[in-house]
């Protein structure tokens, strides 16, 4: 049987994604009997920030290579995006050395200094995948998630084993994040021989796609700082713990889901912005197909795993984990909206509803930290607060769903109008 070519790269990145999910949830047992729930709570402190500066360090030019009808200005804007990450790499240790010098200490010490430089890794990586699976490079992406995980890994179980505890859990995040960025670095210095990277032509092709810094970034850092900023508050409302709890949790579910999610976003976001540029239709097609076939993948697996897995959670994590299952169960309305809908978000991008977008993200942000912490002040149980946080988000997943698949079916129509 002859796959379809979008088919290929499609089972080629989740075959890489699922590889380096296979290697981290293999040694999360044994990790989580060298560091504590606080040790995962300081790495979720480190992960989510670096996370939420990583979103919008390359300025959403990392979307914007999809669009382009020709290599060469998607080359361009891969360029501007290196740039932008290595300003704001730089502006950003700056500021984090001055609130190290102002404060004197912060929860994460010294590895304060190195939350931009992970935020800028993680910014070039998604920025260089992203060109590298528009040129269909697929094998070289898929090659870098698994040598991200491997290297993860193996510097964060040495330096637990060596006594390096907590640092050790973000030298290991760190050391992958390296592992990824070197690869596919390699591949854009070689393409950038054939093509003249003159100041010029990067800032006009900048200025060309200014939509994305203008409009996609600050939608980008409002849906970030929704998703990242959870342990964030969870650790500064309840406690370091509940946070490495939630972070842990979310490291064998949503995570790695999230990778996978991902391979698909990268391919069918990338066939989407064809099927615009060359006038076909198609595209509610594409979207229900995807949409269906997300569900099948992940949506009814993980709803079954939240249900029946969370008594067995603590066994196979150790004693210090007593509340991962019940975490897991709240979590689990959540976790099967992210995989189904969020990988489908960058439509809106291809689609210019970059605003629309915004407005999704920014209703989010106002009311999913509320949600979090009142209880709180009500003296609920985190667990209640998780709980509600789950199903709000869930929510708003079913509401762009809808919302998306209404835009992509009058984009059919209005192209079957003009034809006829």
């Amino acid at each position: 049987m002859i796959l379809p070519p979008i088919i290929k790269r499609l089972l080629m990145l989740l075959s890489g994604a699922a590889l380096g999910n296979l290697i981290v949830l293999a040694a999360t047992p044994i990790l989580t009997r060298l560091y504590g729930p606080d040790d995962f709570g300081l790495l979720a402190m480190f992960a989510s920030t670096s996370g939420i500066l990583g979103a919008v360090f390359c300025l959403r030019y990392e979307q914007a290579v999809y669009i382009p009808r020709t290599d060469r200005t998607a080359l361009l804007l891969v360029a501007g995006g290196l740039f932008c990450a290595a300003i704001f790499l730089v502006l950003f240790t700056g500021i984090g050395a001055l609130i190290l010098w102002v404060f004197d200490e912060t929860a994460l010490g010294a590895w304060w200094l190195a939350v931009p430089l992970a935020g800028a890794l993680l910014a070039v990586y998604n920025l260089l995948s992203n060109w590298a699976v528009r040129r269909h490079r697929v094998a070289i992406v898929v090659r870098t998630r698994v040598s991200r995980a491997v290297m993860q890994v193996c510097v964060q179980g040495g330096a637990g084993v060596t006594g390096f505890v907590p640092g050790g859990l973000m030298a290991g995040d760190l050391a992958g994040r390296v592992a990824g960025v070197w690869v596919l670095g390699r591949l854009f210095i070689s393409a950038r021989e054939s093509v003249l990277l003159s100041a010029k032509r990067v800032w006009f092709a900048m200025r060309r796609y200014r939509r994305f810094p203008l409009v996609a970034a600050p939608g980008a850092l409002v849906n970030v700082m929704v998703m990242q900023g959870v342990p964030l508050v969870l650790a500064f409302v309840y406690s370091p713990s509940v946070a490495g709890i939630y972070f842990l949790v979310q490291r064998l579910m949503a995570a790695p889901l999230a990778l996978v999610g991902q391979s698909v976003a990268q391919v069918l976001t990338s066939e989407l912005a064809r099927k615009l540029a060359s006038g076909d239709r198609g595209c509610f097609r594409l979207y229900a197909r995807a949409v269906v076939g997300l569900a099948i993948l992940g949506g009814i697996p993980i709803a079954l795993v939240g249900v029946f897995a969370g008594p067995y959670l603590p066994t196979i994590l150790g004693v210090e984990w007593r509340g991962s299952g019940d975490f897991l169960l709240a979590l689990t309305p959540f976790f099967v909206g992210q995989f189904v809908v969020s990988p489908l978000a960058n439509f809106m991008n291809a689609l210019g509803r970059q605003g629309g977008l915004f407005t999704w993200d920014l209703l989010r942000l106002l009311v999913a930290f509320p949600v979090l912490i009142l209880p709180d002040a009500f003296g609920w149980s985190v667990e209640l607060a998780i709980s509600l946080f789950s199903w709000v988000m869930f929510a708003f997943y079913i509401l762009l769903s809808l919302w998306l698949g209404k835009l992509l079916w009058q984009e059919d129509a209005s192209r079957q109008n003009l034809k006829s």
